[in-house]
C-alpha cells in the first residue's frame, strides 16, 4: 500500500496510473482471496487447518487457487501485482524531485 501512496504523491500521469492499477490489482486478489476462505468453509465447515488433515486432498481445485493467489498476493514476478509496484518503484527511481 506504500507504492500507492507513493505513486499518488508523485502526480505524474505514468505513476497515477500504475497506482490505480496496483488498487485494481490488489482489490481483485483480495477479493478472491477471501472468496476462495468462505466457499472452502461452506464445502469443510472446519476453521482450523490442523482440523482439515490438508486442504489438497479434499479440496485441490481451491487449493491450487488458493497458493496461485498467495503468491500474486506476495507480488511474485510474473503476476499483476509485481507489474504495478516494479513500475511505481522505477518511476520513483527516475525522478527529479527524489
Amino acid at each position: 500500500m506504500g507504492f500507492i501512496i507513493i505513486g499518488i504523491g508523485s502526480i505524474t500521469d505514468t505513476r497515477l496510473n500504475r497506482a490505480i492499477l496496483q488498487i485494481i490489482s490488489h482489490g481483485s486478489i483480495s477479493a478472491a482471496l477471501f472468496f476462495l476462505a468462505g466457499t472452502s468453509y461452506d464445502r469443510m465447515r472446519l476453521v482450523y487447518l490442523d482440523e482439515m488433515g490438508g486442504m489438497t486432498i479434499s479440496i485441490p481445485k481451491k487449493f491450487t487457487m488458493f497458493s496461485i493467489l498467495s503468491m500474486a498476493s506476495l507480488a511474485l514476478p510474473g503476476m499483476s501485482g509485481f507489474v504495478a509496484e516494479l513500475i511505481v518503484f522505477f518511476g520513483i527511481i527516475t525522478s527529479q524531485k527524489y
